[in-house]
């Protein structure tokens, strides 16, 4: 299977038909700025989530009252998607409804992923086009890794998140299994700043609810960074693993259920539900070399 390559004066860009995954960006000094994917750490790089986010109860939703395995962040990333254009600055995969998908999500759909280069921006696209008879429930993420530390970076500077809003937005923490604990945390930023620090992610991810703006900056302030602009995504995750070299910066239109929740997928925080022949688009710009 061939991966994809897409390239400007400022970025070159290699993406899997493999869920439509980031492999590699490069800007035009060959710096890296995306996570390499050592398995010893974490073996994905930006995986794409699709139909849920997270973790469900048991490993299992529930769709009109009936019942169907689900993998975390659902099954798109593990999918082939099949490549539907490509020009030298940008190229658009599909997935689509297959009988080995009903077993995961009955319905008839089309879900796209696009990626399209402007200079030193990479902006990344999702669409879920809805070819069933009945409405269908939905969610869409993306799950993208950058080095930590940074290019230009050492280990032991401080690297920060900073959301384009002066905020302090309360902080919920997922349990063992996955699924959201029901009381949320004090927030664990300043200003809009959170510190990021390893020992942060003993609890598993960080998990802001409908607070973390449009916008998210993550890098050392004064140095070159990275920041991820999104739309229609207004929930965030912010993971890592403990004494890892990478994190995530994880934008998404809907959340991991609640622990005790019903395994509904119709009753997911923060979940579209998409009429019968309409679609449902989210989207992502990431930019680099951005000094905070």
């Amino acid at each position: 299977m061939q991966n994809i390559l897409l390239s400007s004066p400022r970025l070159q860009v290699e993406i899997s038909p493999c869920g439509a995954e980031l492999q590699s960006i490069r800007d035009s000094d060959g710096t890296g700025w995306l996570w390499h994917g050592d398995p010893a750490h974490w073996e994905r790089r930006a995986p794409v989530l699709f139909p849920v986010i997270g973790a469900s109860p048991g490993g299992q939703i529930s769709i009109g009252g009936k019942s169907y395995k689900m993998p975390v962040h659902g099954f798109a990333w593990t999918s082939v998607f099949h490549v539907q254009e490509v020009t030298p600055i940008s190229c658009c995969m599909r997935l689509e409804a297959t009988q080995k998908s009903r077993v995961f999500f009955p319905f008839s759909f089309q879900f796209n992923v696009s990626f399209t280069l402007d200079e030193a921006d990479l902006q990344v696209r999702a669409e879920v086009i809805n070819l069933d008879d009945k409405a269908m429930p939905v969610c869409v993420g993306f799950h993208p890794a950058f080095p930590w530390p940074l290019p230009g970076c050492r280990a032991d500077e401080l690297h920060v998140c900073r959301l384009d809003q002066d905020v302090s937005p309360r902080v919920r923490r997922p349990d063992l299994n996955g699924l959201l604990l029901p009381d949320s945390d004090p927030s664990l930023f300043a200003g809009g700043v959170l510190p990021v620090d390893h020992a942060q992610f003993e609890r598993r991810a960080i998990v802001l609810e409908h607070g973390a703006g449009s916008t998210v900056h993550y890098g050392v302030p004064g140095k070159p960074g990275v920041e991820v602009a999104t739309w229609g995504l207004p929930n965030l995750g912010i993971w890592s693993r403990p004494d890892a070299p990478f994190l995530c910066i994880e934008p998404w239109q809907g959340m991991p259920p609640f622990l005790g929740a019903s395994a509904a997928l119709e009753q997911r925080p923060g979940v579209a539900t998409v009429p019968p022949g309409e679609n449902h688009r989210v989207g992502m710009t990431l930019r680099f070399g951005v000094t905070l």
